[in-house]
């Protein structure tokens, strides 16, 4: 009875819903005149073959100014007339969303005007922001216009014209949001419920049926273009592809829902058959979308599905006649369906059957069967539950009749035995899962629970729980309200709770637990007792924290090196400008004429450099702090080192007036070290004993070897010694040396003891950074020094084996720089530069012109770049990362898939100078990587090599030739 009421009420307020959401919604609303379709099978025809007057007999009239061709592949042409009682903007609206792709041709003076719209379309690009699709039309007078409209999708082929002002549109537009918010809201009620059902019941019925009403639901999405509104920015086939899946789900959970609810007899073969066959075909709607025969598919599912229906009726229908309640609701879902459903399924098979009034209507009657079958499959879950519990008190009735009070001593006895052991299980499992049951009794204030709840609140097992007055110390003191506050909460309500409450320090307590209560009552309603759980959740509680914190480290840690990237990044941009225009001149036989000049250019070059160095240290020592500095440690040998080292430095040496020495340079000493970063070690230690000598000064290198016995002294991870011993390396100078209080500074990052004063140059970074490096390969670093007599630096490092057995990891690190004006014979070499940077282009350009045979092309652009790159064939790509349009690393991804260009030699040119960016772009193809600024010496030397067939040069982030 109360299904019957249910749905006489609901059916009134469908009623009600459709007498007033059918109202016309705007007076200004206007039909097309003489609307005519041609079909255009394979989409070949174009506004100058259907607008000729040869094509006018081609053209066939539509009824009701609706188009419904069903599901096809063929394109269609619309023409149609527009006349409007007052000039200005209209509004033309083609229903429904699920086009792809529309094309007005309005009439304008020497032609017409295309608008374009569609689901390929970016939604973001369309005249106005709505779900469907719309054409803002400016009509300056009232005559008739003759307006051609192309379609193409692969849904249904449908459309339904209509002009609307904008002010009358905006009103149709309210009214249709209305309706479609009552509509998703009751699927999403639906849906909600449903799946809740699924989830307590596990019964396969709610699974169905939430599959269904999800199906609906992204249908109508679809339909309405709501998929395409909430996905804007989306490859528009997802939101065909969503139509599609919903109208397959919809099929196949529609016929598996009705096989299970109707109960069809397993004799009825033939019907189960005929179940299956459906089921199948909805099964085939997503594959033949995607190999192209949707339209076959679509038209046989739909068709199918259509003839079903009455089948499903008669079906509904026969068990009515049982007076099974729950079919009855069914049988009058179905009618619903046919009544609504059925008109419009047959506008998407093509039958021309679609009128305004009607073109909504399947939308309240999908809701109206929905509701129904609901009902059905309610009462029908009800109906079997309660047949179930019948059959189980009658067979529990027999069981108790049949057994003797013998048999019935016997189970006493088993069932007390089995509660024993469930009983020490229970306990063994709390103690196990730190869980422990509670039971509190209002009558008297008693408090009782289980072992594990009392060694939880550290309480003696044999003492009893506290006094009311002595509980609050065990919490701590925004604990103990919330626990007043949860109990009486509880009492008020009856309803249950759940807690965390953190407990105060004590021996033998937990630090939080999770308690978990509810109320008991009496038969007269009365409150008896609360009883629950207790858990010890302390574990849990340090655990999230502690990730918490692992979180908070890792974004910390993310941000700082996006951070360093970004400053380095911003400012290697200018420098570049700065260092390449600097070295420009030093080269200009001009300037090298002028004394005067040239010195201020060496000062010019000379500040350049000094800048690079210290954003080189700072991102070196920003990298080891955050553990994220990679280093290739193997054997290499100190002695070559070291003289090379050396042999850098004499130059600087010979202008400070200071003389090197090496000691002790016996072969056959290896060590295990970076030899990159080791060498920058050597030569910031070199470097410093140099620049803070005095004139006339000595600096002394010594090598030798300590065995394993020996300690490192100093802090540093290399606290277990090697089992080769250490190789020991001492740099001292004849410089002032260093007080105490100097000494207790001398390695804090920008501090530089003084000599900021002093015509010294130095960031104060150099001895910083050598701690770090040297502290990072495992090794230690300690200084001595007397004030007034130098100072000496000693390295310890890791030694390796003996030098016949060592492999050879030395390479030469520097290299014959080219003439300032190389001649370079033969055809002329193509450079292509793709930088987006004015200055940078500059320096490259006035670079080039000192290499005769080398002819530059610039590109300011990713995708100008990629495009002059297969017209040019070039000899060498120099490539810039951050580029507009399309990056650097997509523009060599792009070459190296193109087989003319795969072997094209591509250099990196970045200002990106951290070690993960030029892996990056290693593993993205480039040949080499050049971090900005640019040594313009070792940039002609790279073109001059390429020039002589050569391959790239590795230039580190320094600007020095890697060999």
């Amino acid at each position: 009875m109360w299904c019957r009421r249910l749905l006489a009420r609901w059916c009134a307020l469908v009623a009600i819903l459709l007498c007033t959401l059918q109202l016309p919604a705007a007076a200004q609303a206007i039909v097309p005149q003489d609307l005519a379709k041609l079909v255009d099978p394979g989409g070949t025809e174009t506004l100058a073959s259907v607008s000729a007057d040869a094509a006018a007999h081609r053209f066939q009239r539509v009824r009701n100014n609706d188009l419904s061709a069903g599901y096809t592949h063929d394109v269609y042409w619309l023409r149609f007339t527009l006349q409007v009682p007052a000039p200005g903007a209209w509004w033309l609206d083609v229903q429904p969303a699920v086009l792809d792709d529309l094309r007005l041709f309005e009439p304008v003076a020497g032609g017409h005007r295309l608008h374009h719209t569609g689901d390929m379309q970016a939604f973001a690009m369309r005249a106005l922001d709505y779900r469907g699709f719309v054409f803002k039309l400016d009509l300056p007078d009232t005559a008739p216009r003759t307006f051609y409209l192309r379609i193409q999708t692969e849904s249904s082929m449908q459309a339904r014209l209509t002009l609307w002002h904008p002010n009358d549109f905006y009103r149709n537009d309210r009214q249709d949001a209305t309706t479609l918010g009552l509509y998703f809201g009751a699927c999403a009620v639906l849906l909600l419920g449903n799946l809740t059902l699924w989830a307590t019941l596990r019964h396969a019925l709610f699974g169905w049926f939430s599959l269904v009403v999800a199906s609906y639901a992204l249908i109508y999405c679809g339909r309405f273009g709501l998929t395409a509104q909430l996905l804007p920015d989306a490859d528009p086939r997802v939101a065909n592809f969503l139509l599609v899946l919903g109208i397959a789900l919809g099929l196949g959970g529609t016929t598996e829902l009705y096989r299970h609810l109707l109960r069809v007899p397993a004799r009825k073969r033939w019907l189960h058959m005929m179940f299956r066959v459906q089921f199948a075909l909805a099964g085939l709607i997503v594959p033949a979308w995607f190999v192209g025969w949707f339209p076959q598919a679509m038209t046989v599912a739909v068709g199918a599905f259509t003839l079903f229906v009455p089948l499903l009726l008669l079906l509904a229908l026969r068990q009515w006649r049982a007076r099974r309640p729950d079919t009855r609701a069914i049988a009058l879902g179905n009618v619903i369906a046919l009544a609504g459903s059925g008109i419009q399924t047959l506008g998407h098979l093509g039958v021309q059957f679609s009128t305004p009034v009607t073109y909504n209507l399947h939308l309240y009657t999908s809701a109206g069967m929905l509701i129904a079958m609901q009902i059905g499959l309610s009462t029908r879950i009800l109906a079997t539950n309660r047949q179930r519990t019948r059959l189980r008190l009658r067979a529990q009735t027999a069981e108790l009749r049949a057994a003797s009070e013998q048999t019935a001593r016997v189970k006493l006895a088993e069932v007390s035995g089995a509660l024993n052991a469930l009983v020490d299980e229970l306990h063994h499992a709390q103690r196990l899962g730190k869980i422990g049951n509670w039971e509190w009794l209002l009558a008297n204030d008693t408090f009782q629970g289980s072992e594990e709840t009392w060694r939880m609140f550290g309480w003696e097992a044999g003492r009893g729980a506290p006094q009311p007055l002595e509980r609050a110390e065990h919490f701590t003191p925004d604990s103990w309200p919330r626990l007043n506050e949860a109990l009486s909460h509880t009492l008020r309500t009856g309803q249950a709770f759940v807690v965390e409450l953190e407990l105060a320090p004590g021996a033998g307590r937990a630090s939080w637990i999770e308690g978990r209560g509810t109320l008991v009552v009496d038969a007269a309603g009365r409150p008896v007792k609360l009883r629950g759980t207790v858990r010890d959740i302390s574990d849990s509680r340090r655990l999230i924290q502690a990730q918490s914190e692992a979180a908070a480290m890792a974004l910390a840690s993310r941000s700082r090196d996006e951070f360093l990237a970004r400053v380095s990044h911003e400012m290697r941009t200018p420098l570049n400008a700065m260092s390449g225009m600097a070295q420009l001149l030093a080269l200009d036989p001009k300037v090298r004429a002028a004394p005067e000049l040239a010195d201020q250019v060496g000062m010019l070059r000379g500040a350049a450099d000094h800048l690079r160095s210290m954003i080189d240290d700072v991102l070196d020592l920003a990298q080891i702090r955050a553990g994220s500095l990679r280093l290739d440690l193997r054997a290499i040998s100190i002695q070559a080192l070291a003289t090379e080292c050396l042999r850098w430095m004499g130059a600087k040496a010979s202008l400070h007036q200071v003389s090197l020495r090496l000691v002790d340079a016996r072969q056959g000493w290896w060590l295990v070290a970076d030899q990159t970063r080791m060498r920058q070690v050597l030569i910031n230690l070199l470097s410093n004993a140099i620049k803070y000598n005095r004139r006339g000064g000595k600096v002394v290198m010594t090598l030798h070897h300590e065995p394993a016995a020996a300690a490192p002294t100093g802090p540093g991870p290399a606290a277990r010694p090697p089992a080769a011993g250490w190789i020991c390396i001492e740099v001292a100078d004849t410089g002032k040396g260093l007080s105490p209080q100097q000494l207790e500074a001398l390695f804090q990052p920008f501090n530089r003891l003084g000599a900021e004063l002093s015509d010294v140059e130095g960031t104060g970074l150099g001895l910083s950074l050598v701690k770090e490096l040297t502290e990072a390969m495992g090794g230690t670093l300690s200084v001595h020094s007397v004030q007034g007599q130098g100072a000496q630096f000693s390295l310890r490092l890791p030694a390796d084996v003996a030098a016949e057995d060592a492999p050879v990891a030395m390479a030469p690190a520097t290299a014959k720089a080219p003439d300032a004006t190389l001649d370079v014979p033969g055809a002329p070499f193509r450079l292509l530069y793709v930088e987006d940077n004015r200055l940078n282009v500059m320096v490259v350009r006035l670079a080039m012109k000192r290499l005769p045979g080398v002819v530059l092309h610039v590109a300011t652009d990713g995708s100008s770049g990629l495009a002059m790159a297969r017209q040019l064939r070039p000899d060498l790509i120099l490539l810039d990362i951050n580029l507009p349009q399309l990056s650097g690393i997509e523009v060599v991804q792009q070459l190296r898939a193109d087989p003319a260009l795969a072997h094209t030699p591509c250099v990196a040119v970045s200002a990106n100078s951290i070690a993960a960016d030029v892996e990056r772009a290693i593993d993205a193809g480039f040949d080499d990587y050049i971090a900005k600024p640019i040594e313009v010496q070792a940039l002609l030397q790279l073109v001059q090599r390429m020039r002589e067939g050569g391959h790239p040069w590795r230039i580190s982030a320094h600007g020095a030739l890697d060999g």
